[in-house]
């Protein structure tokens, strides 16, 4: 450091030597070593006498072209030797990136004095940049540079595109898993009373030999026709219906009924408890995927078709009393 701050020195005595004496304050720039390779460091060195009534601003950095960039901090020195002058230096550590000769552009500095303000430019020599390979005497030329994945290209919208992507399989995947099983069609002999129908339909769904195979889809099938019969009952009982709302209906039914006895309500409220429960089983395993048994599924059944064989509407008189 001290045999380039020397050098700079001296590098600016030879310039200065030179300057006008004409100017109110004598200013100079050197800059050592004049020829580096790519990548070495060489200072500038930009120095201006200040006369008593006067003060210099220096800039914190060089305007300096693209291939050329601050190495170090700003070095200031101050020489107080001639009596009432200041000689300031300031002392910029660049690096080149580009081969060949670099003009750097003149140093703007400040000065203040009780008149105003002004701008002082200082030229500053070129540098010469060499290559840190040696001289290529086999006419090989370099490979033009290739695009990479690094740090002059953004990760940002790869990742959102990645997430996206993710978050479609997911929300596919989900579907797949949530969808709705149709319940399969279990065909019945037109012409028969609703109960005998739906008890036939029970039959063939236990003959089917679903139960073995498939609960879920075996659920399905045994409350639509369950629900067809109720439907057939009351058309307001339709299938469309959730349990919640068949439910409402059913009891609001038997509200809006004319001369319905305590008895009745009470047998229709029984059957309305068995079926709400019923129902409500199956739910859980049709949409939320809870896990049954076979003895499970089987029970559920028994009771489906002991439901069904119990259940008439209007209710009849041997139901009102039961």
């Amino acid at each position: 450091m001290r045999c380039g701050l020397r050098c700079l020195a001296l590098a600016w005595v030879a310039l200065v030597s030179g300057a006008s004496d004409a100017l109110a304050q004598r200013s100079a720039a050197a800059i050592t070593p004049d020829t580096v390779t790519v990548g070495g460091h060489f200072r500038v060195a930009v120095r201006i006498e200040v006369p008593p009534g006067m003060r210099i601003v220096f800039p914190d950095t060089l305007d300096v072209p693209a291939d050329v960039e601050a190495a170090a901090r700003r070095d200031m020195q101050v020489d107080t030797a001639m009596p009432g002058i200041e000689t300031m230096t300031a002392v910029y550590t660049l690096t080149a990136w580009k081969t060949g000769r670099i003009e750097l552009p003149p140093a703007n500095l400040r000065l203040l004095t009780e008149q105003g303000e002004e701008t002082i430019e200082i030229e500053i020599p070129p540098v010469t940049v060499a290559s840190v390979l040696p001289a290529d005497t086999a006419g090989i030329e370099p490979m033009p540079v290739k695009d990479v994945l690094g740090p002059a290209r953004t990760l940002l919208p790869m990742l959102l595109a990645a997430l996206l992507g993710l978050l479609i399989v997911l929300l596919a995947v989900w579907a797949w898993r949530r969808r709705k099983v149709p319940p399969p069609v279990i065909e019945v002999a037109p012409g028969l009373p609703p109960r005998k129908r739906a008890l036939d339909a029970l039959d063939r769904l236990l003959a089917s030999g679903m139960l073995e195979r498939d609960l879920r889809a075996f659920y399905f099938a045994m409350t639509a026709i369950v629900r067809g019969y109720i439907g057939e009952l009351n058309r307001d009982w339709g299938v469309d219906l959730t349990s919640a709302e068949l439910r409402a209906r059913m009891l609001g039914g038997l509200r809006l009924g004319a001369g319905q006895s305590d008895a009745m309500a009470a047998a229709f409220a029984s059957r309305g408890m068995r079926l709400d429960a019923l129902l409500g089983r199956a739910d859980l395993i049709k949409f939320a995927r809870q896990v049954a048994s076979m003895q499970d599924a089987t029970r559920d059944y028994e009771a489906a078709r002991r439901w069904v064989q119990e259940f008439d509407w209007p209710m009849r008189r041997e139901e009102r009393a039961a």
